[in-house]
């Protein structure tokens, strides 16, 4: 599966504002508390704290994916971007017989595997540091891999032509996810564009990930 690929892509696209001094997305500020989705909530307790994002959803695979843009306080310009995606995923039966900590290293591969072949010709960037491990959030046991990457772009203005970003996927096997061969998979991505005095945080998705609940 390449969905870290997609992401990638997908969050590249919010590029397009930063000639904009004024920008804003299409639905930037209608994240509703809680965020109810089919399978998931995800209780945020702060309608305010979320005005500067966007949310969409993609219902065929359980999707939420939030955005917000980079953007400089003193003269509004857009200096990057965040991605934040909440998906649901599942297991192919040959991989029933599997416990959590094997699908975790398989996808991890594969994942890296594709970031670093496709990455330079598709994506147009170059890994230039990844690593993996593990945490828990909230009682949540997760297996993380953790990136940061330059990507080659046309139309960021004058003497802008590299974006910075980091990314991180969290994958998540909950209670009972044998039965259901249902995992769950975080990422974010945040990124700036240079020159400029901001800096990439993956870790604005914990309170999310925190927030996180199975509905039963």
């Amino acid at each position: 599966m390449h969905h870290i690929a997609k992401c990638l892509v997908l969050a590249s696209l919010c590029l397009t504002f930063s000639s904009c001094a004024t920008a804003r997305l299409t639905n930037q500020g209608n994240i509703k508390a809680p965020i109810e989705m089919k399978t998931y909530r995800i209780s945020i307790t702060d309608e305010n704290s979320w005005k500067a994002w966007e949310a969409s959803t993609q219902p065929e695979n359980d999707t939420l994916i939030l955005k917000k843009l980079r953007i400089w306080p003193l003269n509004g310009e857009v200096q990057g971007f965040t991605t934040v995606t909440f998906m649901r995923d599942s297991i192919a039966p040959q991989g029933w017989d599997l416990i959590e900590t094997e699908h975790a290293d398989n996808i991890r591969v594969i994942e890296e595997k594709i970031m670093r072949e496709k990455g330079p010709g598709e994506g147009k960037y170059e890994i230039l540091e990844l690593t993996k491990g593990d945490l828990t959030r909230n009682g949540k046991k997760l297996y993380s891999m953790t990136w940061t990457a330059s990507q080659r772009r046309e139309g960021l203005g004058a003497g802008k032509h590299t974006v910075y970003m980091k990314g991180a996927m969290y994958l998540y096997f909950p209670e009972g996810y044998k039965d259901t061969h249902t995992f769950y998979r975080f990422l974010i991505i945040d990124s700036i564009i240079p020159p400029t005095f901001l800096a990439v945080n993956v870790e604005q998705i914990y309170p999310l990930i925190d927030a996180f609940t199975l509905k039963r």
